[in-house]
């Protein structure tokens, strides 16, 4: 945006004297505004109105969105430093699964309890979760099926057990494997609940370390 001052004589007024007149001017992406001082103003006051309205609605939006998630980062920084655990197991449970981005974390209490009145190791239930399912990430949806229980029909056709929430699915799990394997966990637990003919030969190692980074 250009602005430019004129003087210059004006001889159509009636008489013999010239009259000196001032035209003001403005350019604008190359529009050129001849005018009164007033007019341009008002021009100028309009367009940085203008330009408020578009700008200054944007930067608060901004503004707003990188409060709200200062804040959520704030409370959730919080609410991990406030949860305590009465078990010291549920808390490396916890801590194991969150790591892991597992929905599975907040039942760590459950997983825990669960085990104990099944008789098997607490690392077991969230252990088998890790390999079977990226510990409850990549699951048939609405299944809360973490790992890899299957139903069989009357046809004896199979297929992936449905649980109504997570909280069931820990709580049959865990049963599962206090009724069919007791203290023979993971080292023969691949030859009924994942025979090699379906798993990869890696099963057993794989959830054994995983119950040994929990521990």
């Amino acid at each position: 945006m250009k602005y430019e001052s004129l003087t210059y004589f004006d001889l159509n007024k009636a008489g013999t004297n010239q009259h000196k007149r001032h035209v003001h001017s403005m350019t604008i992406m190359g529009i050129t505004l001849k005018t009164s001082s007033w007019v341009l103003i008002a021009i100028v006051l309009t367009l940085l109105a203008i330009a408020s309205m578009i700008i200054l609605p944007h930067k608060w939006k901004d503004e707003q969105i990188a409060r709200l998630e200062s804040g959520f980062k704030v409370y959730a920084a919080i609410e991990e430093r406030e949860r305590t655990f009465s078990d010291s197991r549920a808390e490396k449970v916890y801590k194991f699964l969150k790591e892991h981005n597992s929905p599975l974390a907040q039942y760590a209490e459950l997983i825990v309890s669960e085990a104990d009145i099944n008789g098997i190791p607490y690392t077991l239930v969230p252990a088998i979760a890790g390999k079977e399912s990226t510990f409850g990430r990549h699951i048939k949806p609405g299944s809360h099926n973490a790992w890899g229980v299957m139903a069989w029909d009357k046809a004896g056709n199979r297929s992936i057990r449905v649980f109504n929430s997570w909280q069931e699915g820990i709580v049959f799990e865990a049963k599962l494997l206090g009724d069919n394997y007791m203290t023979d966990m993971v080292g023969g637990i691949q030859t009924r609940y994942c025979p090699s003919f379906e798993c990869s030969n890696t099963w057993t190692n794989d959830v054994t370390g995983f119950a040994e980074e929990m521990k």
